[in-house]
């Protein structure tokens, strides 16, 4: 019985091997495809990869896309509005462990302050690109709202370029309007206020900064 089994078993480098060559068992090699850089996309898949790395935090990555020029006060722009985006939504948690979802859903008109950031603003909608040689203007959209807006765009060092147009001084005023915020919502949790408190300190506290940010935006108007 065993000499039997024994002539059963093939010895190494027997027929078995030798009818199935091993490059004809193996599978393929998979071809690996590398993933697309901004060389190879159009002026509206940079800006929705640009709105992707704003999402990720990944600001320096934004920069790639900027005049130099540009850059720093763009993602010292885009940095204050993330931070206020962050404060409004700690003061409206804060407000509706004390007060109820209907008070806390008042201050969320502090979030539409973050509009200034243009097509990066997390309510734009993207809906059209045109292109003229290596220029195109980007057709968007913010909240739903009218009249729709234009972000410029041109070619340069072999990717689309967007023409932010970034407004100086913003940054520091949407950074104290954040700081402020966090501020109530910390003196919120604390129980210093009823709603109606709530309402006149943040009224008297944010009007300055609020008129500052108008006249800010007004001169660049003028000056544009």
């Amino acid at each position: 019985m065993c000499i039997a089994v024994a002539l059963l078993i093939p010895a190494c480098g027997d027929s078995d091997h030798r009818s199935v060559p091993r490059s004809a068992s193996a599978d393929p090699p998979i071809e690996k495809v590398a993933p697309p850089t901004l060389a190879d996309m159009g002026p509206l898949e940079t800006i929705e990869v640009l709105r992707e790395y704003r999402a990720r935090g990944l600001y320096s990555r934004i920069e790639e896309c900027l005049p130099p020029e540009q850059s720093a006060t763009v993602i010292a722009q885009i940095r204050s509005v993330d931070r206020l985006a962050a404060s409004v939504s700690l003061l409206q948690d804060r407000v509706r462990e004390r007060f109820g979802q209907s008070i806390a859903q008042k201050y969320s008109r502090y979030a539409r302050v973050a509009d200034i950031a243009g097509v990066f603003s997390g309510d734009a909608t993207l809906l059209s690109a045109q292109i003229d040689g290596n220029r195109a203007q980007i057709t968007y959209q913010v909240g739903g709202r009218l009249p729709l807006e234009i972000a410029e765009m041109v070619r340069k060092k072999n990717r689309w370029i967007l023409l932010a147009d970034p407004i100086e001084g913003i940054p520091e005023q949407l950074l104290k309007l954040a700081f402020l915020l966090e501020r109530m919502a910390e003196r919120v949790a604390q129980g210093d206020f009823t709603p109606e408190q709530l309402d006149r300190e943040l009224t008297l506290r944010q009007s300055t900064i609020m008129r500052r940010l108008e006249k800010i935006v007004a001169g660049a108007k003028e000056t544009g």
